[in-house]
């Protein structure tokens, strides 16, 4: 009797442990719920060891199931919606506690969209967001330049690569808001802020410019005006990659654009509530 309990005590271990094991440790890392704390606030990822997922939010309007399969190597999650048989493809990378995942727009590798999550059991403050230091590309902006501003990365015949004198990417954008430059686009850096802004103050001293995401305080503008933003002060907002079409971004630049454009708008903050790429408002 002894002997068999021991055998079934055995078999149970390896049942629930050895299995465990075989998972890759990128997947264990994956397991778990996690939180959205940049844009789609108040999203829940919930990825499990059967290799099941959901997808839902805390009012309940939105949920999604369906099945995943990771690619360590290729730092590829394959998500399959429902029963589908065709994945998307999404990016992904861990960074400090934080999963970020990056979606590409069907039939081309142009970015639509980033996310951002947080594991826990519990909601997350959007302080989470709060970069605490700007590591990233420094992009310079005209002196009293108001208006939206379209940068087309990794361009051949573009502005040539310029440095910081702490060696982080200088980008100096022209009076008309359209510049192409020879840098490849920082999509992480971006999702988490960690690209800074200045502005000419004088013909030569330079001053930073606050930044925030659309995303981020879209339905949450007074929680913006209470992590100290004032209507009549000038901020740098950004709205993303590639969110107008192909046939309109072309038209901008006189001439066919390939790959990553990301858009952004300085201007005084009421001036900043409506998005017009999406139609939206930050109310």
């Amino acid at each position: 009797m002894i002997k068999n309990t021991k055998f079934f005590l055995l078999i149970l271990f390896w049942t629930l442990f050895g299995n465990w094991s075989r998972i890759p440790s990128a997947q264990n890392e994956l397991i778990g719920i996690w939180h959205s704390i940049s844009n789609n606030y108040g999203l829940i990822y919930e990825f499990r060891s059967d290799n099941q997922y959901t997808i839902y939010n805390t009012d309940s309007s939105l949920f999604v199931i369906g099945r995943y399969e990771i690619f360590p190597d290729a730092g590829i999650i394959k998500q399959y919606v429902g029963g589908d048989n065709v994945p998307i493809d999404i990016e992904y990378k861990f960074f400090e506690g934080k999963l970020i995942l990056m979606y590409h727009k069907a039939f081309n590798s142009q970015i639509s969209h980033l996310t951002v999550l947080k594991k826990g059991e519990t909601k997350v403050s959007k302080d989470e967001m709060d970069p605490s230091i700007s590591s990233g590309q420094q992009i310079l902006l005209p002196r009293k330049y108001r208006g939206n501003v379209f940068i087309s990365y990794n361009q051949k015949d573009g502005q040539e690569k310029k440095y910081t004198s702490d060696g982080r990417p200088l980008i100096s954008i022209p009076t008309n808001g359209l510049l192409q430059t020879q840098f490849q686009e920082e999509p992480y850096d971006f999702i988490l802020g960690r690209i800074s802004f200045s502005v000419y103050d004088t013909t030569e001293s330079v001053k930073n410019v606050k930044s925030f995401s659309f995303d981020k305080y879209y339905h949450n503008f007074n929680e913006l005006l209470g992590h100290g933003y004032f209507t009549d002060s000038v901020y740098v907002i950004l709205y993303g990659y590639n969110r107008q079409t192909r046939k309109e971004i072309n038209k901008l630049f006189d001439k066919t654009i390939e790959g990553n454009v990301m858009m952004f708008k300085i201007d005084t903050l009421k001036n900043l509530i409506y998005n017009p790429f999406s139609n939206t408002y930050l109310d």
